[in-house]
């Protein structure tokens, strides 16, 4: 069964900085004096971004790692910050979310369906409804349930659940659970500007994707920007010298794939 919930239902361095220290200034000392406090709040949320994308890729827990996922947010931000000072025509791209965080589109059995339309409010204020499903609801309660939106006549529910959940692996949970027929992201439409990162022994490499044209259908026209950052020292490389580097080839792939 087919669950893709589209918005409309659901209403050689070119720049390097001297010294290469391997202690990097935080992300506040980095940040501080730069930008507006727009910039700052835009940079945070790109981290946090990251870190989950990240984060959630090491783990089959669908549980976050709150203290891992403030540590890879706050080196995030100060990797960031040290691109966008050194490279401001970086600034406008933005890392982008491919669904909904924290959200997940299940299907169900008409008996379950049923069970979860009855107890459909915008929020849930104290404890968690019950639908008599007690493996349903333990993970309910388990992912932090916030809110749910059904839609009966398809046998499909939107549920709204941990903002730092790890979607994937939760789902993986939900379809172990009888009248459970299916689940998958609450995919957000279209496709952007993104940004890519990973860590090798050490260093940062990151990768920005500026994209336009009908990006609401996919974007006709896209660009990719690399960059190393290694403690202090911010490096970028060419498009053809990237290429030739193999961890700058899997973070590109992300987008080769759609």
């Amino acid at each position: 069964m087919h669950l893709r919930l589209r918005a409309s239902i659901a209403a050689a361095a070119v720049c390097a900085v001297a010294g290469g220290a391997l202690a990097a200034t935080s992300a506040p000392e980095c940040a501080a004096g730069t930008g507006s406090q727009e910039w700052r709040d835009a940079l945070r949320e790109d981290a946090e971004t990251l870190a989950r994308r990240i984060h959630h890729r090491e783990t089959t827990d669908p549980l976050p790692d709150s203290g891992r996922l403030r540590e890879l947010a706050d080196e995030l931000e100060g990797v960031l910050c040290r691109v966008r000072r050194l490279h401001p025509d970086l600034e406008p791209i933005r890392a982008r979310e491919e669904f909904a965080p924290g959200e997940v589109l299940l299907g169900f059995a008409p008996e379950l369906m049923r069970a979860v339309s009855s107890f459909h409010r915008e929020g849930f204020a104290g404890a968690e409804p019950e639908t008599g499903n007690q493996a349903f609801d333990t993970l309910n309660r388990e992912f932090g349930l916030r809110s749910v939106q059904p839609f009966p006549a398809a046998g499909l529910a939107v549920f709204v659940l941990d903002e730092d959940l790890n979607v994937p692996a939760a789902m993986g949970r939900y379809l172990q659970v009888p009248g459970v027929t299916g689940a998958e992201p609450n995919w957000l439409v279209g496709d952007g500007p993104d940004i890519g990162a990973a860590k090798r022994s050490g260093s940062w490499r990151v990768v920005f994707r500026d994209a336009w044209g009908d990006c609401p259908a996919g974007c006709i026209h896209s660009e990719l920007h690399f960059l190393v950052v290694d403690g202090e020292a911010v490096s970028r490389f060419s498009a053809p010298e990237a290429e030739s580097m193999p961890e700058f080839r899997g973070i590109a792939v992300r987008w080769r794939r759609r």
